[in-house]
Parts: structure tokens; C-alpha cells; sequence
């Protein structure tokens, strides 16, 4: 028979009182369990998951853990070595495919995704979500999503496309329709085949789109260091955008309204480096940015100079940028990977940028775990 006095340790004291009336009897026990160590055997249950113990019996299975508002995966036990999690995805409709760019290899695509969700009615509530939206998710600019074809196959993983739309946005866009209202850049160059014929895709086609992936703007060395952090604690940004995979999250940022509301008490700078003014995104939006209190400086190639164009212009000096000191500023960097931006990130180290205060989006574009 079990009792508690089987367990190798109780730290709290237990007391039962029983009252027992009948024909005016009452009976009352106490029982008090105090504090038991073993001295000559303990049990390691992390070192024998299945140890005998009475009516404790380890049970290996599988249980799912909700992720994220719209991932479930599941978990097992010590002896199982892998994990399994499906992808959900999502049916899309392409709304509008319009020209961002002056030589029309840019173009933003206009998503509609299926996000119809049921409310259920009670007496104690009215109107509440059987559950979460596809959109709940999508709270920090810098999100992404995948994209494949219509009815691909299972393994298809698709290509990765930033959500330029701001979290704001597609929330107002999308808070009385049975579908949530996306934007996403795409180059019709490439990186990928899939993103050329994309870009060619006419209102109405349909596309399979996956839940919002990516944490936005975060730094790889203090965790609590945000973009919303960055804005509680009146810091400046410098939001530095290299090519198209750096401007989709850039815009983002820029048309969310807590940056909005940020930069008229602070200073926010775009760095936008790109190959020429006819090849730069959302020049048309420029002046409603300006108008917000941003600063816009795009940064051309020049045929003349060799090496980097931004790196060249750090080098030159930081007064151009208008954020101030830059030991108090946040920089934000997205686009392209590797050893470009890795000599950014030493250039504005070098010039005082705390390492902690380089905030990165995780999105590049192209096939995911490329």
C-alpha cells in the first residue's frame, strides 16, 4: 500500500482532522507528516524515469503545447529524440499586383488569407473567438511568411516574404472581414524561380500562404532589447535597410503607429541602400514619411568608389545620419546576410554603437534554412 512516508522527501506538514458524529461519538484523528530524508537511498528521477514507485508510473506520450496563437507542435518523452510539427497553412487570393519600383522589378503584392473564424454566444459572453486568428500572431513589424503554390506538396517548404503591411495596419484592414489583408515585396529577378513567377501572378490567383513566422527586431545579445523597449526607454533609431529583403521590413517599421508617435519626440533616420533611384521601393511614400518626422537618406552605388556604399559612408562620419549620439541609439538592421552586413555592424561598433543596441530582423528572403 502507498503512503506519503514513500517519497523521498515531504517539506510541509500535513494535518487531516476527521470528525466522526454518531450517537453523540466523535472521533478525531490527526495525522501529521513531517519532514522525511532518506540519508541512505534517494531516488533520481531524472536519472530513472521509471522508477518503481507506487501508483506512479512514468507513461511516455505525446502531448501538444500551443506555441503560438495559430503552431501547435508536440513534445516526447527522454527516449524519443525527435519532435513533430506541422505547418499550417493558409489559402490566399492575390487582391492587387502593383509597381513600386521606377524599372518595374518591384512589385507588392496585395494578399488576402482566409481567416475565417467562429464567435460563440452565451449569457455571460457575446461575441468571443472559438479561436485565435491567423493575424493574432502578427504583433512586431520584421514578421514574415512562407509562400508556396496551390495544392504543393506536403514537403514544399515555399519562399520566404516579408509582411510590409505594419501590425497596425492589418489590423485595422482586417478587424471586420473573415480575412486578414497583407502586403508582401517581391523582386521579380529573383532570389528564386518561384519569386519571378510570383511577381507575374494576376488578381485572383491563388496561392497557399504559412502562419506568421519571425520575432521582428531583437538583439543576439540581451534578449529584453527590443523596438518596443527601444521606444519605452526615448531611444533613437537608425533603421538601416540593404536591398529589397531590408526596405520590406524597414516599411514596416515606418508605417507602424507607435514609431510613428515615437518620432516625433525622438529622432528616426532611414538608411536605405540600394543600386539607383530607379531601383529604390516606395519613393512615393517618402514625402508621408518625411511628413511623420523621418529622416530619409537613400544611399546610391556609385561606379566611381569601390568597397561598400554605406560602409563608405560611415567612414565619412556619422553627422549625416541626424540621430544624435550614437552611444544612445538603436540601430536596426536588416537585409542582405553575411560578410556585407557583418562590416556594417563593425563599422558602427567601431563609431560607438553599443553591440547590445544592434537590433536584426531575422528575414533574407529566398528558401527557408538558406
Amino acid at each position: 500500500m502507498f503512503s506519503l512516508a514513500s517519497l523521498p522527501c515531504v517539506h510541509r506538514t500535513f494535518s487531516l482532522v476527521t470528525n466522526l458524529s454518531s450517537k453523540n461519538v466523535k472521533t478525531t484523528a490527526i495525522c501529521r507528516i513531517q519532514r522525511i530524508s532518506y540519508l541512505k537511498k534517494t531516488i533520481n528521477p531524472r536519472k530513472n524515469l521509471n522508477s518503481k514507485l507506487p501508483k506512479f508510473q512514468y507513461r511516455s506520450s505525446v502531448k501538444p503545447i500551443k506555441v503560438c496563437p495559430s503552431v501547435l507542435c508536440t513534445t516526447q518523452d527522454d527516449q524519443s529524440t525527435s519532435s513533430a510539427r506541422a505547418t499550417i497553412w493558409s489559402t490566399a487570393t492575390i487582391i492587387e499586383n502593383v509597381q513600386v519600383s521606377a524599372d518595374g522589378t518591384l512589385r507588392e503584392l496585395y494578399i488576402s488569407v482566409k481567416d475565417e473564424v467562429r464567435f460563440l454566444q452565451g449569457v455571460r459572453f457575446n461575441g468571443r473567438q472559438e479561436q485565435p486568428r491567423w493575424l493574432d500572431s502578427y504583433q512586431h513589424p520584421g514578421s514574415f511568411v512562407s509562400i508556396r503554390n496551390i495544392n504543393s506538396d506536403d514537403n514544399d517548404p515555399g519562399s520566404l516574404f516579408c509582411i510590409t503591411s505594419s501590425p497596425s495596419t492589418v489590423h485595422e484592414r482586417s478587424s471586420s472581414l473573415d480575412a486578414s489583408l497583407i502586403d508582401i515585396l517581391v523582386d521579380s529577378k529573383g532570389p528564386d524561380d518561384f519569386s519571378v513567377n510570383l511577381s507575374k501572378l494576376a488578381p485572383g490567383s491563388q496561392v497557399e500562404v504559412s502562419e506568421i513566422l519571425g520575432r521582428g527586431f531583437g538583439s543576439m545579445f540581451d534578449e529584453d532589447i527590443g523596438l518596443m523597449s527601444s521606444m519605452e526607454d526615448k531611444k533613437n533609431l537608425l533603421i538601416i535597410a540593404l536591398g529589397t529583403s531590408g526596405v520590406a521590413p524597414a516599411r514596416a517599421v515606418l508605417d507602424w503607429i507607435p514609431v510613428q508617435a515615437h518620432s516625433t519626440d525622438c529622432y528616426v533616420t532611414l538608411v536605405y541602400q540600394v543600386e539607383n533611384n530607379r531601383a529604390a521601393a516606395y519613393v512615393a511614400e517618402w514625402d508621408a514619411w518625411r511628413s511623420a518626422g523621418v529622416k530619409v537618406i537613400p544611399v546610391y552605388k556609385d561606379e566611381s568608389e569601390e568597397g561598400l556604399p554605406l560602409i563608405n559612408l560611415l567612414e565619412r562620419g556619422t553627422s549625416v545620419f541626424s540621430v544624435g549620439d550614437l552611444e544612445k541609439c538603436v540601430v536596426l538592421v536588416a537585409g542582405q546576410k553575411g560578410m556585407e552586413s557583418a562590416a556594417i555592424c563593425k563599422m558602427l561598433v567601431k563609431r560607438g554603437v553599443p553591440a547590445e543596441r544592434l537590433l536584426f530582423c531575422d528575414f533574407f528572403g529566398g528558401k527557408p534554412n538558406q
